[in-house]
Parts: structure tokens; C-alpha cells; sequence
């Protein structure tokens, strides 16, 4: 039974918005966000998306899948229609193990990178690759690394104000390179290793700020022990320095930054740490850029687990973002993954418990349109699960969060 306080709130509020109605301006609702599976892999056209997609002007996403008919990665197109097209599918000549997203250039091409080999110009295999590829699959390599110049380009690019790409390999300590359309290569920076002040081990690709530095973070070195990892900045000509040393030991703050930063509206940096924090399972965090950290939430397993990505900025002060692991789903030994929202002031919501039907392990950043939806990948579940990467998981799928 109501009490006769909530009672009469009731019917004040009822009477509020009925007249508000008579006015003409009821205030509008706030609708939820709306989750949808766009495509599906089945092996044949590739199984196994770990990375972010990316949108063309008709609707169309393009992506990369780690593995495929193959084995060694493909090239597709995701139709407005749901029909996954493969544009290209990778060797040991061209590289293997694309889990980096795409990247569009000046010139209208797609640019990647893959982990492994590719063909170096002295007919060795090589440790990875810089390719382009036109929209309709045209394939070329830009550069082939070696141990020389770093190894393990998996984060991917990004396409600075001046034109270069800038990209971070995580072997060997890691390093920072650039490299522009004709495939001249630089190497900018490189990190000392495990326990050095300057961080190793990058493992996500670099922003640019507004301030015109690059930022990215390292999985691990920093100026405390066990190597818990770094935030750092650069400038376009290579002045290097670290504005954040992780210490979860002693601060509860996050260790192990393998995802992005994201430049908030509010000029903050946002990201994730892959572990620590009060309950183990990663955090996220806001940073001013001359390095004040703010820790925002810590993921308890409930709420998600193991942040590996980065966020994205959806409406001013609401990021987006998913977990690997966790959430409430039995059908996982430690969750099946998450997606949610969080707000500039840490208030988490779980939009989306990923289940097996609706996905498992969602592992790439998520990619925002021209009309606030959201995109992202799963690397297993669906309906298919032929592929053998799958373990009867699924094959992955392309998914859509519409604001």
C-alpha cells in the first residue's frame, strides 16, 4: 500500500506532466540504446574479428578478421544488407594475423598493419607489415619490418595532422615509427624495456590531442616495480616523455594499459587498464594532459572484466566502451564480456551481457558514425561455429548500439 507522502508525490507529478501535455511541451523520453548483430562469420569469410571497424559514406563497414579460410586473416566489407564480402585474404608473402583495425587516408585507401611476416625485399620473411588497399581490394605493401626497426606492428595506424602515419611495435621493448604514403620509414622512438622509466611494451594505437602530441600508453616498464606500465606523449619530431607511471601496488589505480586514450570534449584523456584496481579486473581512468589521474571505476566481475580497449565518446561526457571477460552470462567460465556506458564522473551502466547468441569476447575498440551509432567485434559466438579457431564458441560477429 502507498503511503499517503508517496501519494500525494504521485499525483503532484501526474498533474505536472499533464499540464506540461496541455502545453504542448512534454518533455521527451530518453530512449534506450538499441543492440543489434549486423553480420556473422562462419570460417569461409572469416572467423575470429579482434579489431575495430570503420564506415564509408554509403554504409558499408570494413574490418579485418584474424583468421579465415586461409588461415592467415582477411579483408572484408559488411554491407547495410548484412552481407560480409571478403576483399582480400592474407599470406605469409603479404602478412598474417591482421587484428588491427583499418584506417582511412587522405587519398581514399585503407591502411592496416599485421602482426606477423610478410616478404621483405631481400626475399626473407619479415615480422609484420604497413599495407594499403583500395576499397575494392586492390592490395599493396608499404613496408615490411624486421628486428632492426621493431616487430609486431599489430596496434595499427594513425593518420597525423601532418599527413604520416604514426604506429607503435610491441616486440623487443617497442618501438614508435612513422611512416608516409610512399612507404619511407622512420623509427621515432624506442623504449628501453622492463623496469626503464620510459615504459615497453605498447601494445594500442597512438592519439593525437588537440594540443598536436601524440599519446599512448605501455603495457608495461614505468618507474615502479613489477612493470606495471606508463602513459606517455611525443611530439611529431620525437620528444619523448612519460606524464603517468601505474603503481596498483601501492595506489589501486590500474596496471597494464593495453587499450588507447580517447580525447574527451572535456580536453581529458580517457582510458582502461587491463588489471588491477581494488578488485583485480581493471579500471578506468581520466588523465589531464600534464598528468593528473583520476581513477573513475573499478570493474568488480560483475560489471565487467578485464578492459583491454579503448573508449569511445558518444553524447558530451558519455563514453562507451566493452570488457573481455565478465559480466552476468553462466555460459563462460569467467563471463562472456560486457558493454556499457560510463559517464565523465565514473557512473557505470551494462548495456549489453554478451552471452554466446549476441557474442563472446569483444575485443576491438569501438568505432563511432556520423550519426552517434556505435560499432564493434566480437572474436567469438553467433550461430556459426565451423571455424576451428572457434572451439564451437562461434566465429565472431559485427555488432551496432544505436543511441
Amino acid at each position: 500500500m502507498l503511503s499517503i507522502h508517496k501519494t500525494i508525490n504521485f499525483f503532484t507529478l501526474k498533474i505536472l506532466f499533464l499540464s506540461i501535455a496541455i502545453l504542448g511541451n512534454f518533455p521527451k523520453i530518453a530512449q534506450a540504446e538499441t543492440y543489434q548483430i549486423l553480420g556473422q562469420f562462419d570460417g569461409k569469410n572469416g572467423s575470429f574479428p579482434a579489431s575495430s571497424v570503420i564506415t564509408d559514406s554509403k554504409g558499408n563497414l570494413y574490418g579485418t578478421t584474424t583468421y579465415g579460410p586461409k588461415r592467415f586473416g582477411t579483408v572484408f566489407k559488411l554491407t547495410p544488407q548484412g552481407v560480409i564480402q571478403t576483399l582480400f585474404h592474407f599470406s605469409r608473402d603479404t602478412g598474417t594475423e591482421p587484428i588491427s583495425g583499418l584506417i582511412w587516408g587522405k587519398d581514399g585507401n585503407l591502411y592496416g598493419t599485421t602482426r606477423y611476416r610478410g616478404k621483405r625485399p631481400d626475399g626473407k620473411i619479415g615480422s609484420g607489415t604497413v599495407y594499403k588497399m583500395t576499397p575494392n581490394g586492390q592490395f599493396s605493401l608499404l613496408h615490411v619490418f624486421d628486428n632492426r626497426h621493431g616487430q609486431l606492428p599489430g596496434p595499427g595506424l594513425l593518420l597525423a595532422n601532418d599527413g604520416n602515419f604514426y604506429g607503435v611495435t610491441s616486440l623487443d621493448h617497442g618501438t614508435i615509427y612513422r611512416v608516409n604514403y610512399k612507404g619511407d620509414f622512420t623509427v621515432l622512438y624506442k623504449f628501453s624495456g622492463h623496469g626503464k622509466l620510459n615504459g615497453s611494451h605498447p601494445s594500442s594505437p597512438l592519439i593525437q590531442a588537440k594540443d598536436g602530441f601524440l599519446y599512448g600508453t605501455t603495457a608495461g616498464g614505468g618507474k615502479y616495480n613489477h612493470n606495471q606500465g606508463t602513459i606517455f606523449k611525443i611530439s611529431l619530431d620525437g620528444n619523448f616523455s612519460t606524464i603517468w607511471d601505474f603503481n596498483d601496488k601501492k595506489l589501486k589505480g590500474g596496471r597494464m594499459p593495453t587499450g588507447s586514450l580517447v580525447e574527451g570534449s572535456d580536453g581529458n584523456l580517457y582510458g582502461t587498464t587491463r588489471e588491477g584496481g581494488n578488485y583485480g579486473y581493471g579500471t578506468i581512468f581520466k588523465i589531464t594532459p600534464n598528468g593528473n589521474l583520476t581513477t573513475l571505476v573499478h570493474f568488480n566481475g560483475q560489471n565487467g572484466r578485464y578492459p583491454e580497449t579503448a573508449l569511445i565518446e558518444g553524447n558530451k561526457g558519455i563514453f562507451y566502451g566493452v570488457t573481455l571477460f565478465g559480466g552476468n552470462s553462466s555460459k563462460c567460465s569467467s563471463g562472456c564480456g560486457t558493454l556499457f556506458k560510463v559517464t565523465s564522473d565514473g557512473n557505470l551502466t551494462t548495456l549489453v551481457n554478451f552471452n554466446g547468441q549476441n557474442g563472446i569476447f569483444p575485443k576491438g575498440n569501438l568505432t563511432k558514425d556520423s550519426k552517434g551509432n556505435i560499432y564493434g567485434t566480437t572474436v567469438n559466438g553467433g550461430s556459426n561455429s565451423t571455424c576451428p579457431e572457434s572451439e564451437g564458441k562461434g566465429c565472431g560477429l559485427v555488432f551496432k548500439l544505436s543511441p
